[in-house]
């Protein structure tokens, strides 16, 4: 008897290639898009279906066909431009709803969006993220309809945090970067694909947050000094830099992306992000339902360290 079919934008993605290995250890059949498929590596614990093409329309629609689950994970961390962020984000957010509308009516819908989607004054990310939610919860059956926000997203394969464990590895000191008393809530890739399936493959609707294993946040001070532990190195030297100087830097950074035409994921709008005094999450945002934690922060980020190491990415 075949199983169930579960339909996956974004799986080339960090987070993505992690959903698909988890629901292929599940038992789904798993289809994807991608709009490269030569390009991208192969997946270890299975061989997904693959459909070619881009978050248009007629992709869209040859994806979802059929489909029990869809997973919408497909999304833009960085974008020269806010029209960058919101063709991805927010239109594309909406096409894949309309696709599942048109030829896959009762299918589950899962949108992966972010808890930045929480302040959407902070950045074009932030912003195009909840336009995305707020366009399929109008579109879609809501018992039929989650968004999960996951919050910052660490492990191997990401690039966006490199640079800390790279700091981390080699430096003598760190930057105090976040404001006094902040609370940073931050999860596993691993955790958060499990998490994400448990969720889809369940009855949960509405807008379900990702917690990790400390939902109330970590200060940045016991983040920097896991970080070095992690690396069995001494504890690092303090430097405070002031919010006007993260701010300068990020702008000096957009300025070169305009130039260069080319994304940078450190711009205003994330230095807005990094900024924000509260990224922790509630227990009513958690949901009812309890989230698998396999990766403790220490044990996570010693388990990334290693990847990088024996990736050579370090």
């Amino acid at each position: 008897m075949p199983g169930r079919l579960t339909a996956v934008t974004g799986a080339s993605g960090f987070l993505g290639r992690h959903i698909v290995s988890e629901l292929a250890r599940r038992g789904d059949r798993v289809r994807i898009l991608l709009r490269n498929p030569a390009a991208c590596p192969p997946w270890a614990e299975c061989t997904p279906e693959v459909v070619e093409g881009d978050l248009s329309p007629a992709s869209l629609r040859r994806l979802v066909a059929g489909a029990d689950v869809v997973v919408h994970c497909a999304g833009l961390i960085s974008a020269t431009s806010f029209a960058e962020f919101d063709e991805v984000n927010h239109r594309g957010a909406e096409a894949a709803a309309q696709a599942t509308l048109a030829v896959a009516p009762r299918a589950r819908f899962v949108l992966v969006s972010s808890l930045a989607a929480r302040e959407p004054g902070l950045s074009s990310y932030a912003l195009t993220k909840r336009s995305g939610e707020a366009k399929v919860r109008a579109l879609l059956r809501e018992d039929r309809t989650l968004v999960v926000r996951p919050p910052a997203i660490y492990g191997p394969g990401d690039k966006a945090t490199l640079p800390l464990f790279r700091m981390a590895a080699k430096a003598a000191f760190a930057p105090m970067i976040r404001p006094l008393g902040g609370r940073l809530a931050l999860i596993h890739v691993e955790d958060a694909a499990a998490a994400i399936v448990d969720l889809a493959l369940s009855d949960a609707s509405g807008i379900v947050t990702l917690g990790g294993d400390r939902p109330e946040g970590y200060e940045w001070r016991e983040l920097v000094l896991a970080l070095f532990e992690a690396y069995g190195r001494p504890r690092p030297r303090m430097v405070r830099v002031p919010a006007p100087v993260i701010r300068a830097a990020a702008a000096l950074t957009a300025l070169v992306s305009h130039v260069a035409r080319k994304p940078a994921v450190f711009s205003p709008g994330k230095a807005n992000e990094l900024l924000h005094r509260d990224w922790s999450v509630s227990a009513r945002e958690l949901g009812p339902r309890p989230q698998p934690v396999r990766y403790p922060l220490r044990e996570g980020l010693a388990h990334t360290a290693a990847w990088y190491r024996d990736q050579g990415w370090l």
